[in-house]
């Protein structure tokens, strides 16, 4: 486990935590999308069942192209696995042509539960991220952001993020576009 202050640690996840990240994982994807109005009921939980699922969380686990951080609370006692409050997903995959960087790395996800919003979680799991993508030789990191979460825009924008094109990106039964943000690592 990675120490990161009194609260909460960043550690890789391993095969007894698929179950908890399926329930948090589709809590904070929820909690951040399910009162848009682009977002019915039925995409949601299509979205969810296909991403969320710990069937889709075991497949995804086993892919040796992706890499799950989570940011867990610290527990009471030790001895005492903590709660997973955040979490983070790369990718080693191919990027789309509006990523001119070299040697790209996606970051796939960055979560964390609305409780844990403002107390360094986010901070935290980019910063491995990023010492993750260097450690590997990637020289770019890029990811895709639905142009209405302004807060998650703002936050890649700190980190030295910036625009670069668009992609699809499915959401249930709807076809999206997502912004696309790079940079170098």
């Amino acid at each position: 486990m990675n120490s990161v202050g009194g609260e909460f640690a960043i550690r890789a996840m391993v095969d007894g935590d698929i179950e908890e990240l399926s329930v948090v994982g589709e809590r904070t994807f929820r909690q951040t999308f399910q009162d848009d109005p682009d977002h019915n009921e039925t995409n949601m939980d299509l979205f969810v069942r296909q991403c969320y699922s710990p069937a889709a969380l075991r497949e995804e686990f086993a892919d040796p192209r992706l890499t799950f951080l989570l940011a867990v609370a610290r527990p009471a006692s030790q001895g005492v696995r903590g709660a997973i409050i955040g979490y983070a997903k790369v990718r080693r995959s191919e990027a789309p042509s509006c990523v001119t960087g070299e040697k790209p790395l996606e970051l796939g996800q960055l979560y964390v539960d609305f409780a844990w919003h403002g107390r360094g979680v986010a901070h935290a799991l980019m910063e491995r991220c990023v010492d993750l993508a260097k450690s590997e030789g990637f020289r770019t990191m890029w990811l895709g952001v639905w142009h209405r979460n302004i807060r998650a825009q703002k936050f890649y924008r700190k980190w030295g993020f910036a625009w670069c094109g668009q992609y699809p990106f499915q959401f249930g039964n709807a076809s999206q576009k997502d912004e696309v943000m790079m940079r170098a690592v």
